[in-house]
């Protein structure tokens, strides 16, 4: 498989994982405290922003686009799965991992 490909592949896939958990936060909204909604709808826009770079990012023609690509996926990963893992389970023990997909996605960008 191409990198063009797995870099759609991903990038497409971490748009349609922002459109769940919109979804998640959407219809859970008594379950969580206005700081938890604020957080949640943060982590949502950046795995979106994150899936659509990477998409960006396949259609460029440049030996490079792997590591940018690369770090984008990291900080996707980490940043907003990070998020909802603290609230979803209330547990804050991973919460240091966020600053890393959050400086992982700025590198990528």
């Amino acid at each position: 498989m191409s990198s063009n490909r797995i870099l759609w592949a991903s990038g497409s896939l971490g748009v349609a994982l922002s459109i769940l958990e919109n979804a998640y936060t959407a219809h859970t909204q008594t379950k969580y405290t206005e700081k938890d909604k604020v957080a949640l709808n943060n982590a949502v826009h950046i795995q979106m922003l994150n899936g659509l770079g990477v998409c960006m990012l396949s259609m460029r023609q440049s030996r490079f686009r792997m590591l940018p690509g690369s770090l984008l996926i990291t900080g996707s990963i980490l940043f907003p799965g990070m998020i909802f893992y603290s609230r979803i389970y209330e547990d804050k023990s991973y919460m240091k991992l966020v600053m890393v997909g959050g400086t992982c996605s700025i590198a990528g960008w």
